[in-house]
C-alpha cells in the first residue's frame, strides 16, 4: 500500500466513524480477512492484499474473533499515522461507571502483501 491511499482512508475512517460504538470483531484466518463493527458500518482489512483496508456495509469476515472481545463496547475515538509510515492507530475509550473509563489502542501495520 502506498503512503498517500493509506493517509486518505486514515482520514475517512476517522470523520466517518468518530463517536460510533464497536460491537463486534470477525477474523477469517484462511480467508486472511478481518472485520469490526462500528454501528451499521464495518472497517475491513484484507491481509495480503494490497488496498484493502476499507469501510463497507456488509462484513468480508463471518467467524467471531473472540481474543479481542474485550473492546466490544468501547467507542470509536480516532484514527490517526503516528508518524509518516504506514503504522494506523486506532484510538478507543470503553467506559466502566459514569466515572471510569479506560484508553485502548488498535494498531495495523499495513505493508501491502506481508
Amino acid at each position: 500500500m502506498d503512503y498517500l491511499y493509506i493517509e486518505k482512508c486514515v482520514s475517512e475512517v476517522d470523520r466517518v466513524l468518530k463517536k460510533r460504538r464497536l460491537s463486534e470483531l470477525y477474523l477469517e484466518q484462511e480467508r486472511k480477512a478481518l472485520s469490526i463493527k462500528f454501528g451499521e458500518l464495518y472497517l475491513n482489512a484484507y491481509f495480503g492484499a494490497p488496498n484493502a483496508f476499507f469501510l463497507s456495509k456488509e462484513p468480508i469476515a463471518s467467524s467471531p474473533f473472540r481474543r479481542l472481545s474485550s473492546l466490544k463496547g468501547a467507542y470509536f475515538k480516532s484514527a490517526t499515522m503516528p508518524y509518516p509510515d504506514r503504522v494506523v492507530e486506532v484510538s478507543l475509550v470503553k467506559l466502566h461507571s459514569p466515572t471510569s473509563f479506560s484508553k485502548l489502542s488498535l494498531v495495523f501495520e499495513l505493508t501491502g502483501k506481508n
